[in-house]
C-alpha cells in the first residue's frame, strides 16, 4: 500500500508510506475511535470501512513510542468510507478463485494437448475415412452422370445411323438421275457455248452499226474547229462558244444548241442510255428539264437567249452538258470540263465511230428505195484543224484501244493545225 502527501508549499504529491499489508490480518477497532481506550503505534494508517475502523498491528513497523487515539485528531466530516471487510474479503476470496481458475484451465489445456499429441493417429484415420466416404460419394455421383450421358450419347448415335442410312438411300436414288443431269449440262454448255458466240456477234453487229450512226451523225452535224481559235468550234456551220454567250449571235447560239440538243438525243436512244434531264427538241426554242429543281417556277429552262433569262438560259445550258457527260461516261469517257460543249461532243462522236475494220452497210429496211443500194459509200471528212487537238489529246492518255483509234482520228485530221503550232 503507498500513501502519497504533500503539504501546502509543496506543487507534487510524494510518496510518504509504502506497506505491504494483508487485509487478513487486519483488526476491527470498533465504530468510533472514541469507544477504543488502546494506544496506537505511530504512523499508524486507519481504515475507516462502512462496518467500522480497522488497522493493523502486524504489518506496521513496531516502534517504542505508543500514540493514544485520543491524541488523533481528525474531523469527522472529512473521512472517507471505502468498502466493508466483508467485500473486501470476498473480493480477495474472489481473486483467489480467478487465479485458481486460470491455473486450473493451463493444467487442462495442457492434459487437452497431451491427449491430442497421444491420439494424434486414431484421429488421422477417422478424418482420412470421413474424406474417404466423402469422396467416394462425389465418384458416385460422377458416375452416375457419366451413365446418363452415355444413354444419351448411345441414343444420338442410333439417330445419326437412321439419319445416315435415309441419306445413302437419298443419295442412291440421286445417282439414278445424274446420268441424265450431266447430260443435261453438257447440252446446255454447247448451247451457252453457241449462244455466247451469237452474243458476241450480235454485240459486233450492235457496235458496227452504232459506228455508223455515228459516222452519219458527223456528216449530218458536222463540227468544225473555227481557225485561230483555241477549242472553238462550230456546229453546221453556227459558232457555239463555251461559256461567254454575250458577244455571240444570239439566233446562232440558239441554233447551234438546238443541233447539240438533237445529237444528244439521238445518242443517247442509239446508246440507249436514259438522260437524267429530259429534252423537248424544237430546234432553234428547244427547252431541257430538271425534275428534281428545288427553285420556285416552272422546271423547264430554255436553250436559246433571246427573250429568255439570263440564268435560266445558262442553267439549261448546264443542264445539257451534264446529259453530254452523262453518255461520255457511258462510253467510259473522262470529262476534263464540261463547259466546252462541241469539244467534248466531238470528241465522243469520234470514240463512237471507232473501231477495227470498214464500216458496215444500212441493213435492208421495208423501203423499197433503200434496196439494193449496196453498202454506203466511205465517208470522208476535210481537215478541220481542230484547236489544239495536241493538247487536247494528251489530257486524255491512257484510254482502250477503241478510244487510240479516236485519237489517231483526231491527230490525222490535226496534223495540218499541229504542224503549224
Amino acid at each position: 500500500m503507498n500513501v502519497w502527501a504533500r503539504t501546502i508549499a509543496m506543487e507534487q504529491y510524494s510518496l510518504l508510506v509504502e506497506l505491504d499489508l494483508h487485509l487478513m490480518s487486519l483488526q476491527y477497532l470498533g465504530k468510533e475511535l472514541a469507544n477504543f481506550y488502546h494506544p496506537l503505534p505511530q504512523n499508524c494508517i486507519l481504515f475507516h470501512l462502512s462496518d467500522g475502523i480497522y488497522t493493523s498491528f502486524t504489518d506496521m513497523p513496531t516502534d517504542s513510542d505508543a500514540v493514544w487515539p485520543r491524541q488523533i485528531k481528525g474531523k469527522a466530516e472529512k473521512v472517507n468510507l471505502t468498502s466493508s471487510f466483508d467485500a473486501l474479503m470476498k473480493l480477495a476470496n474472489l481473486d483467489d478463485c480467478i487465479q485458481d481458475a486460470a491455473a486450473t484451465k493451463e493444467r487442462i489445456a495442457t492434459q487437452i494437448d497431451s491427449l491430442l499429441t497421444n491420439n494424434r493417429t486414431p484421429q488421422n484415420v477417422i478424418d482420412n475415412s470421413a474424406r474417404s466416404n466423402e469422396e467416394l460419394g462425389k465418384i458416385g455421383d460422377a458416375v452416375e452422370r457419366e451413365q446418363q450421358k452415355l444413354v444419351k450419347a448411345k441414343q444420338k448415335k442410333a439417330e445419326s445411323t437412321s439419319s445416315l442410312e435415309a441419306r445413302r438411300k437419298a443419295l442412291g436414288q440421286g445417282g439414278k438421275g445424274s446420268a441424265g443431269t450431266r447430260a443435261l449440262v453438257d447440252d446446255a454448255q454447247v448451247s451457252s457455248k453457241v449462244l455466247q458466240k451469237d452474243l458476241d456477234v450480235v454485240q459486233e453487229d450492235i457496235q458496227g452499226q452504232r459506228r455508223r450512226i455515228s459516222e452519219d451523225i458527223i456528216r449530218i452535224y458536222p463540227i468544225e474547229a473555227v481557225q485561230g481559235r483555241p477549242f472553238a468550234f462550230t456546229i453546221r456551220g453556227l459558232y457555239l462558244p463555251n461559256t461567254d454567250f454575250e458577244e455571240t449571235d444570239e439566233d446562232h447560239v440558239a441554233g447551234a444548241l438546238g443541233y447539240v440538243a438533237e445529237v444528244i438525243f439521238l445518242l443517247a436512244c442509239y446508246l440507249y442510255t436514259p438522260l437524267p434531264y429530259p429534252l423537248q427538241l424544237f430546234g432553234s426554242t428547244s427547252t431541257i428539264e430538271d425534275p428534281i429543281a428545288m427553285m420556285t417556277g416552272s422546271r423547264i429552262f430554255p436553250l436559246y437567249p433571246k427573250g429568255s433569262i439570263t440564268f435560266r438560259f445558262e442553267y439549261g445550258v448546264f443542264l445539257l452538258d451534264k446529259n453530254l457527260e452523262v453518255l461520255m461516261n457511258q462510253s467510259g469517257l473522262r470529262v476534263l470540263d464540261f463547259r466546252h460543249t462541241l469539244p467534248n461532243l466531238k470528241y465522243l462522236l469520234y470514240v463512237l465511230a471507232a473501231g477495227k475494220g470498214e464500216i458496215p452497210a444500212r441493213k435492208a429496211g421495208g423501203v423499197k428505195g433503200l434496196l439494193g443500194m449496196g453498202r454506203s459509200p466511205a465517208l470522208s471528212r476535210t481537215n478541220s484543224q481542230d484547236s489544239d487537238v495536241g493538247l487536247w489529246t494528251q489530257r486524255i492518255a491512257g484510254l482502250s484501244l477503241k478510244h487510240k483509234h479516236a485519237l489517231n482520228r483526231l491527230r490525222e485530221e490535226g496534223s495540218d493545225f499541229i504542224s503549224n503550232r
